[in-house]
């Protein structure tokens, strides 16, 4: 049975985890939209309303996720993830189902 020292790394580890998709996922919105700031991108910035970005600029988006972390979000999946959160989510969803 895990002890409370052990269920506090894995919060740890799960807090890293998710905070590193995170910024991967800001970083690649930036290489397409250099004139963003990765800090500005809050989990709740709507990608087409916010700041603007169309369908072809998602696609790059999802390559570069691809090419930063190794995770590819298919291209059908790409159209219902609007805010950075939904990017994060998905990847960590379905990143853990593949482990």
């Amino acid at each position: 049975m895990p002890t409370e020292s052990d269920r506090t790394h894995l919060f740890e580890t799960g807090a890293e985890i998710h905070s590193s998709i995170e910024n991967e996922v800001r970083a690649a919105i930036v290489e397409v939209a250099p004139d963003l700031e990765p800090d500005d991108l809050e989990s709740s910035i709507d990608l087409h309303e916010d700041i603007g970005l169309d369908s072809i600029d998602l696609l790059n988006i999802a390559s570069a996720i691809a090419e930063r972390i190794g995770f590819t979000i298919p291209e059908s999946e790409i159209s219902r993830l609007n805010t950075v959160g939904d990017l994060v989510e998905f990847i960590e969803q379905h990143s853990q189902a593949s482990d």
